[in-house]
């Protein structure tokens, strides 16, 4: 009895089409501060654990104004292929589809004017509810800039090349860069 009841429930999400949604498993991001741009070059990994495809949505925020940002990239390194976005607000929108059992790598490339303090959204990974399994980030400096202050420690550091390699991760913050001076 207790068989065919969870034969029953499993036919009848499989017919509702319930299954296991989409997750955002890892990210790797590369930071270039210079004198006039703050750039983002980041990888973000997304898997689809289910039998079927999954389409998906997923938006990215800046902290800077949307007119001032340039986005030079949204592509599907998995594809190969660059993605259409949709802006609104202060995001822009992307949707794209992982096949049955399959991870989607999807390269998102933006300039936005450097700051005193550069923020990078880390805190979009609290919406997907579980803990990324990998991130690294790296951090150049050019024209002689300096850090003032950094919301994460880095694993490595010289005088202008930063890194940060974390597993399980789940950021209460999102990530700033104060950089000394104006």
């Amino acid at each position: 009895m207790k068989n065919v009841f969870i034969s029953l429930l499993l036919l009848v999400c499989s017919s509702l089409g319930l299954r296991a949604a989409p997750a955002f498993v890892e990210e790797y991001v590369d930071f270039t501060l210079n004198a006039t741009t703050f750039t983002v070059n980041g990888t973000y990994v997304y898997k689809n654990s289910s039998e079927r495809p999954v389409n998906i949505g997923i938006s990215y925020s800046f902290s800077a104004k949307i007119k001032n940002v340039i986005i030079d990239k949204v592509y599907s390194i998995t594809d190969q292929k660059s993605l259409k976005y949709r802006v609104k607000g202060n995001k822009i929108y992307v949707d794209f589809t992982i096949p049955a059992n399959e991870s989607m790598a999807i390269n998102l490339v933006y300039r936005q004017p450097k700051q005193k303090v550069n923020v990078y959204y880390s805190t979009a990974a609290q919406k997907w509810k579980v803990p990324l399994q990998k991130v690294k980030y790296s951090l150049r400096l050019e024209d002689d800039l300096k850090i003032e202050a950094l919301s994460l420690a880095p694993d490595v550091e010289s005088e202008n090349l930063f890194l940060w390699n974390m597993y399980d991760f789940m950021p209460e913050e999102d990530f700033q860069i104060v950089l000394q001076g104006k």
